[in-house]
C-alpha cells in the first residue's frame, strides 16, 4: 500500500501535459536511461482509479486473510494458509515478470526516480511518521 502511495505521489507532482518521456544516455556506462517530464491528466485520474483499486484490494485481502488464518485449526494447515497468502500478496511481480515485454521491463527498470515534493511537517516530524 505504501509503493502504491508513493506512486500515485510522484506521478500527481509531474507537471501536466501531453504524456512526454525523455531518454538520455549515461556516458560511462552507455546505459539508457529514460525520464518522464509531463503525464497527461487522464493518466493521473488514471493512477488515481489504480490507487483507490489496491486500497480496496488491500482492506480486503487483510480482512479475509485474517479469518482465512484465525478459523485454521491444525499448525500445519495454518503454515500452507499463510504460505497461500504470501503468494496472493506477491502474485502482482510474478504477473508482471511472467507478461512484460522485455522493451516494457527495460523502461520499468531504467525509469529514473520520481521527484516527488516533501510531506508538511508536524513539529519537525513528517506527516508520514505521524501516522
Amino acid at each position: 500500500v505504501s509503493h502504491a502511495l508513493a506512486l500515485h505521489r510522484g506521478i500527481i507532482a509531474v507537471p501536466s501535459g501531453q504524456t512526454i518521456i525523455e531518454t538520455g544516455e549515461n556516458p560511462f556506462t552507455q546505459v539508457r536511461h529514460y525520464k518522464l517530464s509531463r503525464v497527461a491528466r487522464r493518466r493521473k485520474f488514471f493512477s488515481l482509479i489504480l490507487l483507490l483499486y489496491r486500497l480496496f484490494a488491500a482492506v480486503l485481502l487483510v480482512w479475509v486473510g485474517t479469518y482465512f488464518l484465525v478459523y485454521t485449526v491444525s499448525v500445519t494447515e495454518l503454515i500452507l494458509n499463510a504460505v497461500a497468502l504470501g503468494i496472493i500478496l506477491d502474485i502482482d511481480d510474478l504477473l508482471f515478470d511472467a507478461l512484460a515485454t522485455t522493451p516494457g521491463r527495460h523502461l520499468v527498470h531504467q525509469l529514473d526516480p520520481l521527484l516527488m515534493p516533501s510531506l508538511p511537517r508536524v513539529r519537525g516530524a513528517d506527516a508520514k511518521s505521524a501516522f
